[in-house]
């Protein structure tokens, strides 16, 4: 079933990424997903947006412009920030020239994590926010792909060799009487796979799950006590 009388206008939103998110979406509007037979459009006029897709930091040259785009938009229905730059400014948090995650200027209603994003992931998201039922084709995930981070504090001895090799700053350990509380925020993370290949027990993995979306951002986290 199409829903050929209707149109939905998706507006890219680019406020200082690196391109990468950007690619993954306009595969997700290649003839592999046909996604033009459920009514689904690019559209470069932000006033004609049902959803608006933003991708990158938040700049300090791209703010005026980030704000006029969201202010004339008529018929918006949602907001996506993709990938982790939108999410959480990414290894770019404390860059001089940005001003932070487009989430401290407006309500986002859907995270899409990622560095990048798969496009399933994406068409994910947009089956949410616009309440559609788009299948996706056979997921293919690739060789050494890194998705999900999984820690398990059993196998972790509290090295903290994982907090020295990670570019963005995921990592936070806090020592207590009990001992050590390990929290992994992959909100942030560039999926580098850094501090999985530099455990020396295992204890971090990157999985296969790309679908990583939720309407919170705080929920993008996993973590563990080591005992003494």
């Amino acid at each position: 079933m199409f829903l050929k009388n209707k149109t939905y206008n998706i507006y890219p939103l680019n406020v200082g990424s690196c391109n990468g998110c950007d690619i993954e979406l306009g595969a997700l509007f290649s003839s592999k997903y046909k996604l033009e037979k459920w009514g689904l459009e690019i559209n470069e006029n932000p006033k004609k947006a049902d959803l608006i897709i933003i991708t990158g930091p938040l700049t300090i040259k791209s703010k005026n412009f980030f704000q006029k785009a969201l202010k004339s938009s008529n018929n918006l229905k949602g907001v996506i920030a993709l990938g982790s730059c939108a999410t959480s400014c990414n290894l770019f948090w404390d860059n001089y020239p940005v001003y932070g995650p487009p989430d401290k200027f407006t309500k986002i209603n859907l995270y899409v994590l990622g560095c990048p994003p798969k496009p399933e992931a994406i068409l994910e998201g947009i089956n949410q926010i616009l309440g559609l039922k788009i299948k996706k084709p056979k997921v293919v995930i690739p060789y050494g792909f890194r998705g999900r981070l999984k820690y398990d504090s059993k196998k972790c001895i509290g090295c903290l060799t994982c907090i020295r090799f990670c570019p963005a700053g995921t990592i936070i350990a806090k020592r207590t009487e009990k001992g050590l509380e390990m929290e992994y925020f992959y909100g942030k993370c560039t999926f580098c796979g850094m501090c999985a290949q530099h455990c020396p027990t295992g204890a971090i993995t990157l999985t296969s799950d790309y679908k990583m979306i939720e309407k919170d951002k705080k929920k993008f986290v996993t973590k563990g006590k080591v005992k003494k």
